[in-house]
């Protein structure tokens, strides 16, 4: 056989693996994009829906910034059953909605987040960090393990686990932070 037919032959062989590679290693990419992808449709969190109760006139007010989930929404309307006879005004918006909010305006702010890479969402992050008062805002930070704390965080943080089992648990400890820290009566 002639050396130039030889070298032809490594060649294609050599073209065929190098093709099977780059298909494989490119079905491999996009399979982990598409599970990427999935992960984060199935992990985002909902919008939450804003809500007021009792009359903005009244001295002590509760901001509450959360997202939607059931957990978060739980939370939220457990704080509302405690305050609601109280002459509190408790107003709920998506986080989201802080870029919107003078955190001077309020005498106590809780955010209710969920840390996803490494940290809260990022309006929050900014509306924390440009708050003249960090001393009124407080975090509840969610995460499936409720281990994660929040990177850069300079607020009081509960962290928990987005389950039923830990509800009360921490819906007390809100509640305990709220009456203590904004001297708001249970």
């Amino acid at each position: 056989m002639p050396e130039t037919t030889k070298i032809t032959a490594k060649s294609s062989k050599i073209k065929k693996k190098l093709k099977w590679a780059v298909i494989s290693i490119g079905s491999l990419i996009l399979l982990l994009l598409l599970l990427f992808f999935i992960y984060i449709q199935f992990n985002k969190m909902d919008k939450a829906k804003s809500f007021t109760v009792n009359d903005p006139g009244l001295k002590n007010k509760i901001l509450i910034a959360t997202q939607g989930s059931a957990f978060k929404n739980s939370l939220s309307k457990g704080i509302i059953n405690i305050y609601f006879n109280k002459d509190i005004y408790i107003k709920g918006v998506d986080v989201s909605e802080l870029k919107n909010i003078n955190s001077d305006n309020w005498p106590a702010i809780l955010i209710v987040n969920s840390v996803e890479y490494g940290n809260i969402h990022k309006t929050a992050m900014r509306f924390i960090s440009s708050a003249k008062n960090k001393n009124k805002i407080f975090v509840v930070a969610t995460s499936s393990s409720g281990k994660k704390k929040p990177d850069k965080l300079t607020v009081d943080t509960i962290t928990c686990a987005s389950k039923k089992q830990y509800y009360n648990n921490v819906l007390k400890r809100v509640i305990f932070k709220i009456s203590k820290l904004f001297k708001i009566k249970e």
